[in-house]
């Protein structure tokens, strides 16, 4: 949405993710969190813009996004720009 509204054209836009879990938590063999833990979220795109007005819109979708902020209450998370 902030590339639209700047009038940036993205020709390509992936997000991957990939984390960590501690079976034996999630499954309660042992005490302490069975969640998701040391989440890196990797981001591929290509657009007719440069690299800083895309990191811009990557820093301002992460201090804003509802789902990166719940998940960073509990779990580490890094955002890989590629």
């Amino acid at each position: 949405m902030q590339a639209a509204q700047a009038g940036v054209k993205l020709e390509q836009f992936e997000i991957s993710a990939r984390g960590g879990i501690d079976m034996a938590k999630l499954f309660g063999m042992e005490d302490g969190y069975g969640g998701l833990d040391n989440l890196v979220l990797t981001v591929k795109v290509k657009a007719d813009a440069d690299l800083p007005t895309l990191q811009n819109f990557a820093d301002r979708s992460a201090a804003t996004s509802p789902v990166l902020n719940s998940l960073k209450a509990r779990a580490k998370v890094v955002v890989e720009k590629i």
